[in-house]
C-alpha cells in the first residue's frame, strides 16, 4: 500500500499510474513465483536460510495480490483503528482511497505491458 497526497496525484498522474502498475506487477510476481520472491527477500535483507524462511512464512499471508483496496477490507481496518483508539472517527473509504486512480492505472496496464 502506498500513501500519496492529492496534489501529487494531480500533479504527476503518469508517474502515479506507473507506480501503481509497478506495484501490480510486483504483487503478481510474488503470487506466481513465491520461491523466487522468498529468495529475493533473503538476499535483499541479507538473511540466513532459517531466518529468511521464518520471515517469509510470517509475512506471505499478508501480502497483497493487487493494488486495489477492497472497501470491505478498508472498513475492517477502519473499525479496528477506531476501536483501538488510533483514530477518533471512522474515515470514509472514498475520502482516502483513490479507487478511480487505481482502476485507471490498472486498466492501462494491459496496453503498456
Amino acid at each position: 500500500m502506498a500513501y500519496l497526497k492529492q496534489k501529487v496525484i494531480e500533479s504527476k498522474p503518469l508517474a502515479v499510474r506507473a507506480f501503481i502498475r509497478g506495484l501490480a506487477q510486483a504483487e503478481d510476481f510474488i503470487q506466481k513465483h513465491p520461491q523466487e520472491a522468498e529468495q529475493m527477500l533473503k538476499e535483499y535483507l541479507k538473511l540466513d536460510d532459517a531466518l529468511a524462511q521464518a520471515t517469509w512464512q510470517a509475512t506471505k499471508g499478508s501480502m497483497a495480490a493487487s493494488p486495489r483496496v477492497s472497501e470491505q477490507a478498508y472498513e475492517v481496518a477502519n473499525q479496528f483503528h477506531v476501536k483501538a483508539g488510533l483514530i477518533a472517527l471512522p474515515l470514509a473509504y472514498h475520502d482516502l482511497v483513490a479507487s478511480d486512480v487505481i482502476s485507471k492505472a490498472l486498466a492501462n496496464s494491459s496496453s503498456s505491458s
